[in-house]
């Protein structure tokens, strides 16, 4: 059987463990009990993604993954793979909410973000109603979630920031922008 492009350049990346030099990372002696028993969780200093300490860890391992992938040569052939499969226009399903036709979502290809766009008809001229590429200036800034109200007046955005969990949730009024 032969592998796909991606998945044995990806296979080649491999290195034994012994050969990183992972940085340190500390163990707690912090033990929880559920129910009767006893669950360490030694590592829930790093739960706290804001402490000097988690960032202090994540910046040596994320050094630590540059150095290993920054001279391998698979590396440049296997992204170039992986924007090509990934590089073609993609348009969600149109849906009529209130008087307007809405597209979830559309992407022209490599954007990092898909864009929601409106129409007055579906012959009608698209329109960007929310833009998710425009949220922040590094692009980090992403749409987890939307929900319009019935009349199709308010858009309920659900927004996570640099990849978080946490979101926060912000009313567009889709008559003004």
């Amino acid at each position: 059987m032969r592998l796909p492009l991606a998945l044995s350049l990806a296979l080649s990346l491999t290195l034994p463990v012994s050969a990183l030099n992972y940085p340190a990372t500390r163990q707690d002696s912090i033990v929880d009990t559920f129910h009767g028993t006893p669950v360490p969780d030694p590592y829930r200093w790093l739960e706290n993604p804001d402490s000097p300490e988690t960032q202090a860890w994540v910046t040596q391992q994320n050094q630590l993954f540059q150095g290993y992938i920054a001279d391998r040569t698979e590396r440049t052939a296997l992204l170039n793979r992986l924007q090509k499969l990934y590089d073609y226009p993609r348009t969600g399903t149109p849906r009529r909410i209130g008087q307007r036709y809405y597209i979830h979502w559309k992407n022209s290809g490599l954007q990092r973000h898909s864009v929601l766009y409106r129409q007055d008809s579906l012959s009608g001229a698209a329109q960007v109603l929310l833009d998710p590429n425009t949220l922040s200036p590094d692009g980090t800034t992403a749409v987890s979630s939307t929900d319009f109200s019935r009349d199709g007046r308010w858009l309920a955005v659900g927004l996570s920031e640099a990849g978080s969990d946490q979101k926060s949730v912000r009313i567009l009024d889709v008559n003004s922008g």
